[in-house]
This record gives C-alpha cells, sequence and structure tokens, in this order.
C-alpha cells in the first residue's frame, strides 16, 4: 500500500507526460490511499471543461463543476449564486425562475 498525493493521482488522469510511470506504479501497487482533500485538490488540477469554463468566466472551478455535471446531465443547476446565471443563463436558474418553468 502506498501513501499517493493528487499529483500522483491526477497523472492518472490527465494527460501528461507521467502517465506511463504513474500506470506502471498503479501495476506495481494497486492499493493506494489518499485523505479525502485530494478530491478538492484535483479540481483545481480539474478537468478539461471544468477549467475552460473557469479560465474563460472568472467563476471558481468548484462553481463550474456545477455547471459541466448540469451540461453533462442535459438539466438544468439550480443556483441562488446569480454570477452563475448570468454567465450560464444556459444551464443555471435561480429558484424562483426554476419554478416558473
Amino acid at each position: 500500500m502506498i501513501v499517493a498525493d493528487t499529483n500522483t493521482i491526477a497523472y492518472l488522469y490527465l494527460p501528461t507526460d507521467q502517465i506511463d510511470s504513474v500506470v506502471s506504479l498503479l501495476h506495481k501497487d494497486p492499493h493506494w490511499i489518499a485523505p479525502l482533500l485530494w478530491r478538492s485538490e484535483l479540481r483545481n488540477a480539474g478537468s478539461m471543461d471544468v477549467l475552460k469554463r473557469a479560465t474563460k468566466t472568472g467563476c471558481s472551478a468548484y462553481d463550474c463543476e456545477f455547471v459541466a455535471l448540469a451540461k453533462s446531465l442535459n438539466t438544468n443547476l439550480v443556483t441562488g449564486d446569480q454570477k452563475l446565471v448570468q454567465t450560464f443563463p444556459e444551464y443555471a436558474l435561480t429558484v424562483a425562475d426554476y419554478l416558473r418553468t
């Protein structure tokens, strides 16, 4: 068993030069543990869709995660965050607006 940090975990999911080494590591020892913090840290490295949205709009990666999920499920994001509603009107609605639909 090894403790894997967020960088090591991210190398499995993001296109990097490290992928071959990390896959070899996974084959050598498939029992990885990490504190739950890795999920939040990974979001900072994040999926390309989330990162593109965050970079383009100035919204946080955390907020863009909700938008990306709504998009992937072809549904609405119901939020009290006015910036998200203004920035992503195709996905984000206030509670009041959603109730009117």
